[in-house]
């Protein structure tokens, strides 16, 4: 490797494609137990605002949490990049239309409610809220908000 960002990308793939061997059926078992725990951890008010997102090639699907914590009273909605430095989060309503919402995932169109989440669950990439907080990656977080106090 000549340099630090070849480094980078060599170990992405790696990861990428041992992620890629999981068994179809393992991934669907590793999502359900991830939306039994997750959901069963959180203690929230009805009404918190929590963003998620959706699945993008071999992820793991984070849609049943979604629905557990929906279940529970949460808000639920999904980042929308709108160009190179604008991200909005639109709430998520069942039966709701999805539309293309760039890097190849789906989520509201433009007539959905904007929304300011308390709690973001990230991937692998830094989300900044509409707000200019940034959020780090891989694990659901507290954003800083006074109004927002655990059930």
């Amino acid at each position: 490797m000549s340099s630090l960002k070849e480094l980078k990308r060599h170990l992405r793939q790696e990861a990428l494609g041992r992620r890629d061997a999981l068994a179809p059926d393992l991934r669907i078992e590793a999502s359900l137990r991830i939306a039994e725990l997750g959901a069963s951890a959180l203690d929230f008010r009805p009404g918190t605002i929590i963003s998620g997102f959706l699945t993008i090639r071999s992820e793991l699907a984070m849609r049943p949490l979604m629905a557990n914590l929906a279940d529970r009273g949460a808000r639920l909605c999904l980042p929308v990049v709108l160009d190179r430095e604008t991200i909005v989060f639109r709430e998520l309503v069942r039966g709701a239309e999805m539309v293309p919402t760039g890097f190849g995932t789906t989520g509201p169109g433009p007539e959905a409610a904007v929304l300011d989440p308390h709690l973001l669950h990230s991937t692998g990439a830094v989300i900044a809220s509409a707000t200019g907080r940034v959020i780090t990656t891989g694990r659901l977080h507290a954003c800083t908000r006074k109004d927002v106090a655990p059930a």
